[in-house]
């Protein structure tokens, strides 16, 4: 187990952006993108073994690590027994929840737990912070993801799991400021904020007149080829689209 809360930690720290999916044409983008830990934040528990299936089927051993939103999930108990299905039977590496019983239970089942703390006000944290400490979750998100900088020097971090700040993100942006606070990743359910922030700065291109050494003298060139026939352009045949697969396109 040890080793699996170790590749979910470098996992964070690598791909910081955890897309949280609704549907599963949702679950295929994510997948297709090659997400590395993906939120399961509705559905029932066929469309979770589905998720289960499809993951296995299109990344083989470099699967994304799957969290299922426990307490939203339908057709399945919110008890030690549910928990223990879902870990042996659907095979989800994780659960996401705000109750520290299923925390607790989780941990017993051998899955990555995350509790959810949602900072509505100063009392909803301090309590929230208070469970962290007594059910000592794998990680811990924290929703909105917006009120994290105004709150920042009020967060342990030292003394909490692996933070992550969850919600109301609209776009990159965005997620650039959450991700200078001490979170370690953010979770966004809008597809056009899961691009990952790129590593280190970016090299510079060089324009063309800075690219050669001085005194540098460019290669003459020759002189293009004058047309002598002109030939009417053929207009492109625009490309058909294939067939939606409508039972992708389902909602969970």
């Amino acid at each position: 187990m040890e080793k699996a809360r170790k590749q979910f930690v470098e996992r964070l720290q690598e791909t910081p952006v955890i897309p949280g999916v609704k549907s599963r044409v949702d679950l295929k983008m994510a997948v297709d993108q090659g997400a590395q830990i993906i939120f399961i934040l509705t559905g029932s528990i066929f469309s979770l073994r589905e998720a289960v299936q499809y993951n296995q089927e299109h990344n083989g051993p470099d699967r994304a690590l799957l969290f299922a939103h426990i307490d939203l999930l339908t057709g399945i108990g919110k008890d030690n027994e549910g928990l223990r299905y879902l870990a042996s039977e659907i095979g989800i590496n994780g659960i996401l929840t705000t109750r520290s019983a299923l925390i607790k239970a989780g941990k017993k089942e051998g899955l990555i737990t995350i509790l959810r703390v949602f900072a509505v006000d100063s009392e909803a944290l301090k309590t929230g912070l208070e469970t962290v400490h007594s059910a000592a979750p794998d990680a811990l998100e924290i929703l909105p993801a917006l009120v994290i900088p105004a709150i920042a020097h009020r967060l342990p971090f030292d003394r909490l799991p692996p933070v992550i700040a969850g919600g109301l993100l609209e776009n990159q942006e965005m997620v650039r400021t959450i991700l200078k606070t001490p979170v370690v990743a953010v979770s966004a359910s809008r597809p056009s904020v899961w691009k990952q922030p790129v590593k280190g700065r970016r090299r510079r291109p060089v324009p063309p007149d800075q690219s050669m050494p001085p005194g540098h003298t460019p290669p003459s060139r020759s002189p293009a080829t004058p047309v002598t026939s002109a030939t009417p352009a053929t207009p492109a045949t625009p490309t058909a689209r294939p067939p939606r697969d409508a039972t992708a396109l389902d909602k969970w």
